[in-house]
């Protein structure tokens, strides 16, 4: 067993991925907070006053109000304001906090300030300085605004502990959010050379684990449960067991702990949580092994080479799937968000100064990749955009920023593109991770300005990108460039509004593809084309319901009714069902209805019905197994989920393209304002 009294030295460099992770009990106050006792002073009511409805969309509006320094880089200037938005909302929160006592959103401040916390450096100048660089951030920090906070905590915990307003869902949260913090301030003090106690460190992430062996139920057990489970047991231990200094044989007490406490009750501990434990530990000990063979001092300078290595092995977390997921409470989209964004920011412009500093070409090309697969906004008030949870990724109006980074990755594609090493798929991948990742700022110029003119010159770089392959097949019969330009245009296809096309331009532009020699391409091109073809014609089904009844989409002739094409394996269609059902309740008695088409509802019928049980779905199920490859082939289907809305004609309507859970409420409202205008 490990040694209670265990006190650690280690050396090495903090990831990106705790860089940016999280904050709570023992971080600082806003230095203008007090500490002095928390008091109400508005008159409990039990509703939400006028007063706090304008505090809190203040307080979701905080603007630094900074301007970029001369010769300051992007990235610290976008610290500055990270770092000043996080202060100003940990002190304004404060204020809302006791000023409205009986007003629930207190408690989300209090979850997004312990997963934001403010880092409170005595210069912040030096301290966004040494934010764009890989080694440990260890600028001073103003340690009395700490001890101010580590006075005033306790007490808005044990609040929020004890409140009726609050869920075991946000609970869990804010529990795990002080474990994330604990484990980041580890990471710290072993960097500054002060003694850790290891034993407490390990003993709380076994302690959350004990307390919530399994999920709320079965159907949040892979997106919401193991999210935590991952961060806390992999994110943060595993991944970080050499930094904080544990042995391998003290990650194996822990292992023993972990699935202790995981079937302490019973046998809750399924197969995939013991692949991914049997996964996750391996990987741990040999990062042990490499750190130990390896190791340096952690105030030393990493060379180029070094950093651009350890860069590599900090992939950020993917953005668009996540960070918007609609399984997610706003808190935890507000807080994944942050993180996520922050540690793609960082990742792209870091690689980006190793890049142009004379980083090998094997590093430029993978970093190359995961940094326009998972690519980050730029915008000016990215802050308040966070906290009031709109789209961030359509936010694309700091032109400057983003006019340095094409001229960057200008110079950089003309480089890998005339590399003596380089090959006809080292080139595709080049144009195709470019390509791919504008058609976002392509959405945002649209959004914003209306101007089209980008999406032209878009589309003419594309023809050109594409043609420097030619009709060349690998041997496997595969063209390079096919998944690249698929995709686009399945995209540009399905949302061609959002990128200013009329309906007819679009289809213009798909028709010129559907004779495309590669496979893929005409699969998709041809399917998308055939759902834009089809708004305005009926969708044609039939089949019976889980209790044997036939049903046909006829029958629904005189509502509007959005289709949802899903199975069981699909985990974000079944994420999506409370979310989906909330808006089927709300616009029910206006004549909306769901009807969902289960493609494995009778081999899986049972889990479909245990499915509808706990989450309470009220709308009609058809099995429409066996018809899958029918229907994907003619609606150009890719996979699940996929929706489609029809008007109470039975027809695709002209927005079904874009038809998601997130866009369904806007969606409706526009149908049926549609209808209103046109009523005698």
């Amino acid at each position: 067993m490990i040694n209670s009294q265990l006190i650690i030295k280690s050396t090495g460099v903090i990831t990106l991925g705790l860089l940016v992770l999280l904050g709570g009990a023992g971080h600082p106050a806003a230095a203008s907070q007090d500490s002095a006792p928390v008091e109400a002073t508005e008159e409990a009511n039990g509703t939400r006053s006028a007063a706090a409805d304008v505090a809190w969309e203040v307080l979701l509006s905080i603007d630094p109000g900074i301007k970029r320094g001369e010769g300051e880089s992007h990235l610290a200037y976008f610290m500055r304001k990270v770092e000043l938005s996080n202060q100003i909302r940990r002190s304004e929160g404060l204020q809302f906090w006791r000023h409205y006592p009986n007003d629930s959103r207190r408690y989300s401040w209090l979850i997004r300030t312990v997963y934001m916390p403010p880092a409170y450096p005595v210069d912040l100048e030096a301290w966004a300085g040494e934010e764009t660089n890989l080694n440990p951030n260890l600028t001073a920090r103003d340690h009395r605004a700490r001890a101010q906070w580590d006075e005033t905590y306790p007490a808005l915990r044990e609040t929020f502990w004890s409140s009726d307003d609050v869920d075991d869902v946000q609970r869990r949260m804010l529990w795990a959010g002080e474990i994330y913090q604990q484990i980041a301030d580890a990471i710290h003090s072993t960097h500054l050379g002060k003694p850790v106690e290891l034993h407490e460190l390990l003993t709380a992430v076994l302690d959350w684990v004990q307390a919530y062996p399994e999920p709320f139920d079965s159907i949040d057990s892979r997106l919401v449960y193991y999210s935590y489970l991952d961060g806390l047991v992999k994110n943060g231990i595993a991944n970080h067991a050499a930094l904080l200094g544990v042995s391998e044989a003290d990650l194996e007490w822990f292992r023993g702990q972990l699935f202790e406490r995981l079937t302490a009750e019973g046998d809750r501990f399924d197969a995939v949580t013991g692949r991914w434990v049997d996964k996750v530990f391996p990987q741990a000990i040999k990062a042990i092994a490499e750190s130990d063979s390896k190791r340096r001092d952690s105030k030393a300078e990493l060379d180029t080479e070094a950093e651009a290595t350890l860069l590599l092995s900090v992939q950020p977390r993917e953005l668009h799937s996540f960070s918007k997921a609609d399984w997610q409470t706003e808190d935890a989209k507000v807080v994944n968000m942050y993180r996520v964004i922050v540690g793609v920011r960082k990742h792209r412009d870091i690689g980006l100064r190793l890049a142009i500093a004379g980083a090998n070409e094997e590093f430029v090309r993978s970093w190359w990749v995961v940094t326009h697969n998972q690519f980050p906004p730029y915008s000016n008030d990215f802050i308040s955009t966070l906290q009031s949870n709109r789209d961030i990724a359509l936010n694309y109006d700091d032109q400057v920023a983003w006019n340095d980074w094409i001229l960057h990755s200008d110079r950089l594609m003309k480089t890998l593109l005339s590399s003596s090493s380089t090959t006809l798929m080292k080139d595709v991948s080049v144009h195709d991770n470019r390509l791919w990742s504008e058609l976002r700022y392509l959405q945002s110029i649209w959004a914003r300005t209306g101007d089209r003119s980008h999406l032209d010159e878009y589309l003419v770089r594309l023809d050109r990108a594409l043609d420097l392959f030619g009709d060349y097949v690998r041997s496997e019969g595969e063209w390079p460039g096919s998944s690249t330009l698929s995709h686009i245009l399945k995209l540009i296809g399905r949302n061609y509004e959002d990128y200013g096309l009329w309906r007819e331009e679009a289809i213009e532009l798909l028709s010129g593809y559907v004779e495309h020699p590669e496979a893929r391409v005409r699969r998709r091109t041809s399917g998308t084309l055939a759902l834009i073809r089809l708004e305005g014609q009926p969708f044609e089904f039939t089949g019976p319901t889980l209790d044997g009844e036939m049903r046909s989409m006829v029958d629904y002739r005189g509502k509007i009714v959005l289709v949802d094409h899903w199975d069981t394996g699909c985990s974000a269609c079944i994420a999506a069902f409370p979310v989906l059902h909330e808006v089927y309740l709300d616009y029910k008695e206006r004549g909306f209805e769901v009807v969902s088409i289960g493609y494995d509802a009778s081999s899986e019928r049972r889990r479909v019905l245990r499915i509808k049980n706990e989450l309470g779905l009220t709308w009609t199920t058809l099995n429409g197994e066996g018809q899958w490859e029918e229907i994907s082939n003619k609606y150009g289907f890719s996979g699940f989920p996929h929706y489609m809305l029809l008007d109470r004609d039975g027809k695709l309507y002209r927005g079904s393209v874009r038809t998601k859970p997130a866009n369904l409420r806007i969606l409706l409202a526009e149908m049926l304002a549609e209808e209103t205008a046109q009523a005698p």
